[in-house]
């Protein structure tokens, strides 16, 4: 772990209860009861979950070096994913209003949902903070190479599209992964999901 990841997890908490309770709860003064009363509660547990884990220094020069290797891979990401074929969008555009989005999921092809991870980055480009989590991770993989075993395997858990593969109930078993292949064949970090990094750890036996 690194202060960036732990100040992360802090920062994205709150957003994180509000968004399921608003599920379950509708009524505005209720929820407003239960929100204070399960931030406080998660907030504590975060706390006692984050003292077991070993938070790992990082050095600010080299870690900026690696900032600027990820930025380069997500803009050459970034402006090749504006030449990727995107008919659905344009036929989705000519399709009567209260039909669009399920036009546009009629309409997409194997191509789009394939290229969608990357696509992605054009209306929601990745952040600063996405961009330093990454390359402390890249920082930490190469002090681990030279401190502990040459074949580390350095694991990123994320639910974040910039990172883990996308995929959706209505892509008929269809994954995009072109940015999360991409970290891969160039950094060798393998980002996924939680609990597909768990199945991944389990089946290489580590516990």
């Amino acid at each position: 772990m690194t202060a960036t990841i732990e100040d992360q997890a802090q920062s994205v908490l709150q957003s994180a209860i509000e968004h399921e309770l608003s599920k379950k709860v509708k009524d505005r003064d209720t929820l407003f009861e239960v929100l204070s009363i399960t931030v406080n509660s998660c907030t504590n547990r975060m706390k006692t979950i984050l003292g077991y884990l070993q938070r790992e220094p990082i050095s600010p020069a080299e870690g900026k070096k690696e900032y600027i290797r990820i930025s380069e891979m997500y803009d050459e990401l970034e402006n090749a994913a504006h030449n990727l074929p995107k008919p659905a969008v344009p036929m989705t555009e000519i399709a009567p209003r209260g039909f669009k989005r399920t036009a546009f999921g009629i309409y997409r092809t194997q191509d789009e949902i394939l290229n969608a991870q990357q696509t992605h980055l054009i209306a929601y480009p990745v952040d600063d903070v996405d961009k330093k989590i990454l390359a402390e991770a890249l920082y930490l993989k190469k002090v681990y190479k030279q401190t502990e075993k040459e074949n580390t395997i350095l694991c990123l858990c994320s639910t974040d599209h910039h990172f883990s593969p996308m995929r959706r109930k209505s892509w008929r078993g269809l994954e995009s992964r072109g940015i999360t292949d991409e970290i891969k064949s160039r950094f060798d970090i393998i980002c996924d999901w939680p609990k597909n990094i768990m199945h991944f750890l389990q089946k290489a036996g580590i516990r």
